[in-house]
């Protein structure tokens, strides 16, 4: 088997290119490696014909890899730090993961493109959800990324509450640390979109409330082993409501 990647500032070459023989043809590490390491550099070859399609492609099946190693993570509490074993949470965290990211990223991206053309920008919306696709990514490599230190707090505490904390932050982090990323793509691709920061936050913003709404609409993910087991709870509330609620149980 042999897998190609040229990532490099040439023209002449483009920005992923895969052998018919590589196997699994999407699912390359050096595409990950290249992310990482070249980072919003990567946003000067997106215009070129194509390229932003390309990238798409080889983002997508790795954003599933990806998330679904830390929803399996997070559900793993009920198999590391509980009497009963129960692998149904983190089997199901496993699915709702990436689908939880490609929700909101899809129930948001009208309003970012909106955004972008009142703020003077003229990206085109391929290259748009390839930039987003890519913040998207380097947020479930954070995460998997910090999945050690999740597992050791799951071995050596057991409260359900901190549990959660722990978790919220590793979303919070890596999210904000997706989000810079992300308006520095967008910035690099046109530079009109540095002088109205104010609708890019507005939009990073509301990014993040839909996407904690939407992860307390597709709860549990990590599973309260005092409850029994369910794909999902009812919709009431919202997140905000249940955090203040944990951290009085933390106090």
């Amino acid at each position: 088997l042999r897998a190609s990647a040229e990532w490099r500032g040439n023209p002449s070459r483009t920005v992923c290119r895969t052998t018919p023989s590589t196997f699994p043809r999407m699912l390359r590490f050096s595409f990950l490696d290249t992310l990482l390491r070249r980072g919003v550099d990567l946003a000067e070859e997106l215009p070129r014909e194509g390229q932003a399609r390309r990238f798409v492609r080889e983002s997508l099946p790795w954003l599933f890899v990806m998330g679904a190693a830390y929803g399996f993570c997070m559900g793993a509490y009920n198999i590391i730090a509980t009497e009963t074993v129960e692998i149904r949470y983190a089997l199901v965290s496993a699915v709702k993961v990436p689908i939880h990211l490609l929700l909101t990223s899809a129930l948001c991206f009208p309003a970012l493109y909106v955004f972008g053309i009142a703020g003077g920008a003229k990206i085109r919306p391929g290259l748009l959800w390839a930039c987003l696709m890519a913040a998207l990514l380097l947020m479930c490599v954070l995460q998997v990324a910090l999945m050690p230190v999740v597992l050791f707090f799951l071995s050596t505490i057991h409260r359900y509450a901190v549990v959660k904390l722990v978790h919220l932050s590793v979303w919070t982090i890596s999210g904000v640390v997706a989000l810079r990323f992300f308006g520095r793509m967008v910035r690099k691709l046109d530079d009109s979109l540095a002088k109205n920061g104010q609708l890019m936050f507005f939009w990073m913003l509301t990014f993040g409330l839909v996407g904690a709404q939407m992860g307390w609409m597709l709860r549990p993910f990590i599973g309260d082993p005092g409850e029994p087991f369910r794909v999902t709870r009812d919709f009431g509330g919202n997140i905000l409501i249940d955090i203040f609620r944990m951290m009085r149980r933390l106090g």
